[in-house]
This record gives C-alpha cells, structure tokens and sequence, in this order.
C-alpha cells in the first residue's frame, strides 16, 4: 500500500512556537485559574486552479474556528486539576450555508509546577512540541501545512499523555490504545517529543507510531503500520525575522510487507513589519517510488487590532506526476476572542 503523504497548505502543528513573534496576540484569557470562554472565528474565500480539474473553484472556507472553555483549579501541595472542551464549528460551507459542530479538543488531568497528565483528546507533543512551521502556518492562514501518515493525526483521541517542562527543556510521551477513528478503525499510538530552547532558537525532534486494524468485506483483518521521525529548528536571525528548518521520515507496513518511505523537508523564513506579518516557505515531498512534489506557500497577515486581522494565502503546488500541479489563493477575516 502506497504512503501517502500531502501537504494541506501551509506550515506543521499547534507548538509554542509562536512565542518569537511578539506582535501575534494570545489567546484572551483573563483569569487562568478560572473558567475561561476562548473562541476564533474564521472565514475566507477561496480559489483553486487545478491541472486535474476543468474549471477553477471558488468558494468560502470555514477556516477551523472554534470555541471552547478551559480552567484550572487549586488542589493544594503545588497540585492543580486542568480541563479542557473545545469544538470546531464551520462558520460556512462551500455552498454559504452554515454547519454543525465538530470534535477538537477535550481532557481532563492534573498539574504540578513542571509537569502534568491528561487523558482525553489532543493534540499530540509529536506535533505540539516539533510543528514549528505547523504552528507558524495556522497563526497567518486557514489552513495547515500537514505532513499526513496514514493512522496519525495532529489531534489523538483516548490519549494519556504526560507532558514536562523545566528551564529550556520541554519533553511529551503519550500513548493511545483501541481508539476508534472517523472510519471505524482500531488505532493503537503512541509518541515521544523533546523541544530544547538554545540562545537565539529551538531544537525538536520527535517519533510517533501508530498501528491501525480495519475489517476487510470479506471478512479478513488488514494491519497497517505506519511511524514518522521528526527533527526542526528554528532560529532568530534578529530584526531581519525567523528561519525554520526541519524533516521529516516516514514508513509505513501493510500486513508485514514494506510500504513507499516518504522523506519531507521545509525551509521557512517569517518576519513582521508594523502591523504586517508575513512568511514564506518551501516543502519537498520525496517519494520512494512515486513522484515527488514541490510546495511554495507565500502568506500575510494584516492586523487590524490586537483581536482581528486579515489574512491573504497562495500556495503552488508543482508535481512529477501528470495533472497534478495546483495553485489556491486564500482571503479571509480572523478573530478571536
């Protein structure tokens, strides 16, 4: 079975990251020891021009907003009970109607001063610890630059993960057993991430490995395996803005036979001017066997205030393989709250 690998549109996973650019706000939060309402309202418009397909496509995509309702709460001993509940709504469709509500995130667990453990559904430290462009990506645009294996996602459900940070050192390890995904599938998971804060960067590496059992029609159990290595970098070069380096490798086996390896690699640069924000980045998709692709992203993000901003996306996407090249611009409004 192939291993599939694609790039959604721009940067890799929901980290920290992001702390180096300073005129990105935060989430509003006004008390963080108490129940918190956050949300993000997003909405864009969107055009794709497709090699593979006749006529180009416009329409409005609903750009991941959500809404949820976070705290924590004093156990006394240094201890605190945290809690998370968020779901994703999409404010339009492709057709202008608007839709129902989606899973995200929710969990539940307890906190010391550097460490903590949670079950429940998240996004996993594979990503939130090593998706430096991840995270880049979904501040300026709707969309995410998502280096997909089969069986493995940013966000894990039946997740019991512990997470510790002290000093420069953040480090994640996570497992999931018999979690049932979108498709009816058993998937077993787990994965171990570092981030490591040096003078003017950050170092990241991960592993994840998920396996996946499915039911065939004819009754038979098909076994798939599939893991990815990680390492990133990201570096402040001073006024000038942000470099981020990273790659990727990933395997994937099906009943025991060796699937399509796929090796990945990013270059990105970000900066900011005023209440402009923008970056610009190139990932490589190459395939074992199959043919390869190229992806340039180009993005900006104007601020309108602190809350509210306007964003503008263009993706290339340049392909070996026949009709398969494509370009897609993206405006669109965020808010949060």
């Amino acid at each position: 079975m192939k291993k599939k690998l694609i790039v959604n549109a721009v940067s890799c996973s929901m980290a920290s990251s992001l702390s180096v650019i300073n005129f990105i706000p935060s989430t509003v939060s006004a008390d963080e020891s108490g129940p918190t309402v956050y949300g993000r309202f997003r909405v864009g418009l969107q055009r794709t021009d497709s090699d593979s397909e006749n006529d180009k496509i416009i329409g409005f995509e609903g750009a991941s907003s959500r809404f949820g309702i976070k705290g924590e709460e004093d156990l006394g001993n240094s201890l605190s009970a945290i809690y998370l509940y968020e779901w994703s709504t999409q404010a339009v469709g492709d057709d202008g109607a608007s839709t129902g509500l989606g899973k995200r995130k929710s969990y539940v667990g307890i906190k010391n001063n550097n460490s903590g453990l949670t079950v429940g559904r998240r996004t996993n430290s594979f990503y939130a610890l090593t998706g430096t462009h991840y995270a880049l990506g979904e501040e300026y645009t709707g969309n995410y630059a998502i280096f997909e294996v089969p069986g493995i996602s940013d966000k894990t459900s039946d997740l019991l993960s512990y997470r510790y940070t002290h000093d420069d050192l953040e480090l994640g390890a996570e497992l999931s057993l018999d979690q049932d995904d979108i498709a009816g599938k058993d998937i077993d998971q787990w994965n171990v991430a570092a981030r490591y804060k040096f003078g003017r960067g950050h170092l990241s590496a991960g592993y994840i490995n998920s396996e996946t059992s499915s039911s065939s029609d004819e009754g038979s159990i098909d076994k798939n395996e599939s893991d990815a290595t990680t390492v990133f970098i990201d570096l402040d070069i001073g006024e000038t803005g942000n470099l981020y380096l990273g790659a990727m490798f990933a395997t994937q086996e099906l009943n025991g036979v060796d699937g399509e390896d796929v090796d990945s690699y990013h270059v990105g640069y970000s900066g900011s001017k005023g209440k402009i924000g923008y970056f610009i980045s190139f990932d490589q998709l190459d395939f074992q066997d199959s043919d390869d692709a190229d992806f340039w992203t180009l993005a900006f993000a104007y601020h309108i205030s602190t809350r509210t901003r306007i964003y503008i996306e263009t993706e290339f996407k340049d392909s070996d393989a026949d009709n398969s090249d494509r370009n897609r611009q993206i405006i669109g409004l965020r808010h949060d709250f």
